[in-house]
């Protein structure tokens, strides 16, 4: 198209100063690395196209079109999204066709408009099919991204443009994504594209989301015709498995007293293989109440346990904490409670909240503290079952903990500081308040060092 569009502009008799300027800038040999930049208002190739399109009639100026498309930037965006409406019907078309193969996500709601209203039926379906392309591009949370490409699949009257969304869900790296792909594993018509993205999105995840990625990869392997995807799903699969290994996990707690257990007298008991706590109105809870570990204070290790709480209840572990008077600690804490809204959350007793759930926070050695989003908060609680058990998993390793709800990460950080802790002990709390019940069962940890 570039090609022949240059013809047209030599033909037409357009200097060879805005022929060159319209060729391609940039030669690249293989390997090397060409980073182009469309978002700018006028790119370094629009300038030129802009001033000659003012000017051409005819072919040319359809062939400026096209090269507008190629060159991005605001304002030939603005020029061709003018065109659109213009009273030539060459021009108007090959400004539509230019519109709906936009590189860039700055059209996005033109083409979102354009699919819904467009007079000619050939326009919705290339317009649909621009704003399914496009939508992963966007600078917004992945679970925005998957919600309105589900909204867009509901739109498609097609299953061309349906596996198109499937073929975009591949390219959002986020639990939703995997959800939604996994939703179309039993339909026929639409299963190979499923299959597809849920793999892609799968080699990404394992590592943070090893029980959600196996799940479905089960699925897909059951689904799934294609011998090299199906290669793929369980070379994924296996790293799932070795995530989610027990091998060199140690049980903390026997299931029928507090042997290896230290908590204030009268609050924490064994009831049904449950480490329970208990307040009531005739018993209520004034002062943080905690159980003590006494397996020793690890540094790097990976602990596991199953936890329920009643609706009012507030808890957490305590993780590379230090012990003081009267059963009481003092450090990082894997928080929760029972409504969930605290759930994947990282406190500690001096700093506040460090975490919240879909955060990873660093701080650096001198404290300054850097916030990147893993995921959307409401999302991730749909992970959180509410009176019912919930898995936890807390992983340290050197500067970093994280936080799994559910084989979900929920949070991590990083703290470089000189005064982080690196060892520590372990505690389950319960938290003053409303009466409240909570549960403990199934801990284990594996300790690195």
């Amino acid at each position: 198209m570039r090609r022949e569009a240059l013809k047209n502009l030599e033909a037409a008799g357009f200097s060879d100063r805005i022929c060159s300027r319209v060729r391609p800038w940039a030669t690249a040999r293989e390997n090397d690395t060409l980073q182009l930049d469309a978002s700018t208002a006028v790119s370094p190739n629009a300038g030129p196209l802009l001033a000659a399109y003012a000017q051409a009639q005819g072919a040319p100026k359809l062939a400026l079109l096209r090269l507008l498309r190629a060159a991005g930037g605001a304002q030939a965006l603005a020029t061709v999204r003018a065109a659109t409406d213009d009273a030539n019907a060459d021009i108007k078309e090959t400004a539509l066709r230019a519109l709906c193969d936009w590189p860039t996500a700055e059209a996005i709601p033109d083409l979102e408009k354009l699919a819904q209203s467009a007079p000619d039926p050939k326009f919705k379906i290339l317009a649909l099919r621009g704003y399914i392309r496009l939508l992963p591009l966007q600078n917004i949370p992945a679970a925005a991204k998957v919600a309105a490409l589900q909204q867009a699949f509901t739109a498609a009257g097609r299953d061309e443009e349906r596996r198109l969304v499937l073929a975009s869900l591949g390219t959002v790296i986020a639990p939703e994504a995997l959800t939604a792909a996994a939703a179309y594993l039993d339909n026929a018509q639409l299963k190979e594209e499923a299959c597809l993205a849920a793999v892609a999105i799968a080699e990404d995840l394992v590592q943070t989301q090893p029980e959600p990625v196996a799940d479905v990869l089960k699925k897909v392997i059951k689904a799934g015709r294609n011998a090299d995807l199906l290669k793929r799903a369980r070379k994924v699969m296996a790293q799932a498995r070795k995530a989610t290994t027990e091998d060199g996990f140690v049980p903390m707690f026997n299931g029928k007293d507090l042997t290896g257990w230290d908590g204030k007298p009268g609050w924490w008991t064994v009831a049904d293989g449950t480490l329970l706590c208990e307040s009531t109105p005739e018993k209520p809870c004034a002062k943080c109440n905690y159980l003590i570990w006494k397996g020793g204070q690890p540094g790097d290790f990976e602990m596991r346990a199953e936890i329920r709480l009643s609706e009012h209840a507030n808890s957490g572990i305590q993780i590379r904490s230090e012990v003081r008077p009267d059963w009481d600690t003092y450090g990082y804490q894997a928080d929760m409670t029972g409504d969930g809204k605290l759930a994947g959350f990282i406190y500690h007793h001096k700093l506040g909240l460090v975490a919240a759930r879909g955060q990873s926070v660093s701080i650096d050695a001198d404290g300054r503290k850097t916030i990147q989003t893993l995921g959307t908060p409401a999302e991730l609680l749909k992970y959180f079952k509410k009176d019912d058990w919930n898995r936890y998993r807390v992983v340290c390793h050197g500067a970093e903990i994280v936080v799994y709800l559910n084989g979900v990460m929920m949070c991590q950080i990083s703290d470089l500081t000189a005064q982080a802790a690196r060892t520590g002990i372990i505690a389950l709390q319960m938290h003053p308040g409303p009466p409240m019940k909570i549960q403990f069962r199934n801990l284990r940890i594996k300790v690195s060092k």
